[in-house]
């Protein structure tokens, strides 16, 4: 029979994420059906990793008072642990097995509950896990649905006050909660649609209706497992592999249907909002992107189903689940040999940046101890000298002062060698893990390394896309762009007015001083490529503030070596995001346009007599960029590897549309029924009411 301890494994470092913990996920986990109902059962105890430092602040938390009155609670350190940000899954993964490894040969007989700090679990979700925990059962799997925190923690916080300090969500209510406000990440990985698509696709999802969405995930969470061996150490990320590692049978319980198991993740804004793509990339070029962190553990996730829900199943679920499940298995077919966990290169890559940050911080530590102690040899002497100056006579004076400068000096001399040969140590660190810098032709360069061409073809495509909006001009067109900018021919042959600002003006509020009647415009035309990366946002927040609904945004890029395309690209994926716009894309560059530039740039580096070379290497690489676009099938509607220019088409839809589209409070224990007017109806029926503002339609073309 199983053993009769439970122990709940969590953790945060950071105040921010320290505060999540104690003011969400704990509160859940004394829900009724959580945590009290596993006490009745179980010797339970849970243990808060975190750091040092903060554990009088966790003490005194009234959630911990709450929690001591359940279970025991246990304080476990994490300071040694906490490496830079991007370093996040090392420590995670050190920090909850910080939390069992006390246990040594007895964790084999402890069932371990994990819970991150963005953790909410449904009310009855460990209640439910009372008989998986009393079987043979090794582990649990249940999956967690990512929302907007900043919408989402005001009724949490409420639902909290309403319940004395406890956060019980039924599941169906917290489904709902999840449903209408989906973190953009769901979004982007629900393959039926095809606006957006998730650069690394590890979950695979489909919008059934309102209130039904499937999935699969790579991984699904761990919430729970009773390792069958004893481990002293990690050799792989926490999802990558370190289940099979506790437990070698690789016998694996999902728990997928979100009325036995629930929990919803909180997760910013924008968090992530880097690798959201515009358009829809094939199976295989999806395929490609995983290799480089998927493993086994990860794939045998996928085989399972996961159903969230706020209402009864429908009836078209089982046409649902064919359909996801073959776009699924497609993109799995195209990965190759899966490389072992075990030695990942990833895992030893970042395990070596783990061990030398160990290091730098041994060696501040160091920095600071000599410091301390030639501050401290310094003032010992001087106290001594002042004890020379008034006791001794004057030729003992002398001789006891010579002595001690003599003293001092070693001392000194001796600790300044070895700060010296510390900051020494300290800047090989530093050196080998700084990064190079842009260099100083790249703007020059970009002008002429060989993308012409592909200029040419993304203004073409501009040129088109415009003709098909300003057919029926009713609103003048608005053009911001350089004085200079090639853009300004396109806008010659129109008819209509048009108004032509410069991009730094409108970042200053130019369109402001326009009056406010008469000055708006159904079409924009706009050149990012010498914006400077802060003034982004503000340029695209300004212009759409005075475009009509509906209106169309045409943005082009060219490299130019000031704004990277990742970073045009992220901002307008978040105003698309943030205000229910659809956009599309189109790309134009190859691999010898971006080396045409970097040839370009090495020539420049060598004596002048020693040029010729690179120069030539310059030149074939440009005649070869031109062959590639020229030579190009079919179209580049999804980030590539390499990219000189591009085009975006934003669609802004009628007024009626956004409005409805917009995620609205739920109240988590009645949901309110809205009214609108009959001539509104209709457009918000149009509008998915759970996933807006992605429409529904099942992507066509390449998935």
């Amino acid at each position: 029979m199983a053993g009769n301890n439970v122990r709940l494994v969590t953790f945060a470092w950071g105040r921010d994420y320290l505060d999540n913990l104690l003011d969400f996920a704990l509160p859940a986990a004394l829900a009724p059906g959580n945590l009290p109902a596993l006490a009745a059962v179980f010797d339970c105890t849970t243990a808060i990793v975190t750091e040092e430092k903060l554990f009088n602040y966790v003490r005194a938390h009234p959630v911990i008072k709450k929690l001591e009155q359940v279970c025991t609670v246990v304080l476990v350190p994490l300071d040694d642990l906490v490496s830079d940000p991007w370093q996040y899954g090392m420590t995670l993964a050190y920090a909850l097995f910080r939390g069992f490894a006390d246990l040594g040969p007895a964790m084999t007989n402890t069932y371990i509950l994990f819970l991150n700090a963005d953790f909410i679990l449904a009310d009855g979700c460990y209640a439910k896990l009372i008989d998986h925990i009393r079987s043979a059962e090794r582990v649990h799997l249940a999956p967690s649905y990512c929302t907007v925190e900043e919408q989402v923690r005001p009724l949490l916080r409420r639902a909290k006050t309403q319940n004395r300090g406890i956060l019980a969500i039924p599941p169906r209510q917290m489904a709902e909660l999840i449903l209408a406000h989906p973190h953009n990440t769901i979004r982007a990985k629900t393959v039926n649609q095809s606006f957006f698509e998730f650069e690394y696709a590890d979950q695979f999802y489909w919008n059934v209706d309102a209130q039904t969405l499937i999935g699969h995930q790579m991984p699904i969470a761990l919430i729970g497992m009773r390792p069958e061996r004893q481990l002293s150490d990690l050799n792989t990320f926490w999802d990558w592999g370190v289940v099979y590692e506790f437990c070698p049978s690789q016998q694996l319980t999902v728990i997928g249907d979100s009325d036995d198991f629930l929990m919803m993740e909180l997760r910013d804004r924008d968090r992530s909002m880097d690798s959201i793509l515009v358009g829809r990339s094939s199976p295989k070029q999806t395929a490609q992107r995983l290799m480089g962190h998927i493993t086994q553990y990860q794939l045998d996730n996928a085989q399972f189903e996961l159903v969230l829900h706020s209402a009864a199943l429908p009836s078209n679920l089982a046409q649902a689940r064919r359909e996801l499940r073959a776009y699924k298995d497609e993109v799995l077919l195209h990965l190759p040999s899966i490389p072992n966990h075990r030695g990942h290169r990833q895992w030893l890559h970042h395990l070596g940046h783990f061990r030398r940050r160990l290091e730098r911080t041994f060696l501040r530590s160091r920095i600071t101890r000599i410091r301390a102690e030639m501050e401290d040899v310094e003032a010992t002497f001087d106290e001594e000298q002042a004890q020379i100056e008034q006791f001794l006579s004057n030729h003992e004076r002398e001789q006891a002062l010579k002595c001690s400068e003599s003293a001092r000096g070693d001392k000194l001399n001796e600790l300044r060698q070895e700060l010296h040969e510390t900051l020494a140590r300290q800047e090989e660190a530093r050196l080998g893990m700084s990064t190079g810098s842009t260099g100083r032709w790249a703007p020059l360069l970009s002008r002429i390394a060989g993308m012409s061409w592909a200029y040419r073809v993304s203004r073409q495509r501009l040129r088109t896309w415009l003709r098909q909006v300003a057919n029926n001009l009713t609103f003048p067109l608005l053009a911001v762009c350089p004085t200079s900018s090639r853009l300004l021919g396109i806008l010659e042959p129109m008819s209509g007015s048009h108004i032509h600002l410069t991009p730094d003006s409108v970042a200053d509020g130019a369109l402001s001083t326009l009056p406010k009647t008469g000055a708006a415009f159904g079409n924009c035309v706009v050149e990012l490529s010498d914006v400077e990366a802060p003034r982004v946002t503000e340029l695209l927040t300004a212009i759409v503030a005075r475009l009509n609904k509906p209106g169309t945004m045409l943005i082009h890029w060219h490299d130019r070596g000031t704004l990277p395309l990742r970073l045009a690209h992220n901002q307008i994926v978040k105003l698309a995001f943030d205000r229910g716009y659809q956009v599309s894309a189109y790309y134009a560059g190859s691999w010898a346009s971006a080396n045409a530039l970097q040839a370009f740039k090495l020539s420049f580096k060598p004596p002048k007599w020693r040029r010729l070379l690179p120069l030539v290497r310059f030149a074939v690489l440009v005649v070869l960029a031109e062959f590639c676009e020229r030579a190009r099938r079919n179209e580049l509607t999804s980030i590539p590897d390499y990219c000189s220019s591009a085009v975006f088409k934003i669609d802004l839809p009628w007024q009626e549309v956004v409005e409805s589209a917009a995620p609205t409070a739920l109240k988590l224990r009645k949901a309110t029924v809205r009214r609108t007017q009959p001539a509104a109806r209709e457009v918000q029926q149009r509008a998915s009411s759970a996933m807006a503002p992605l429409p529904e339609e099942r992507a066509s073309g390449n998935p």
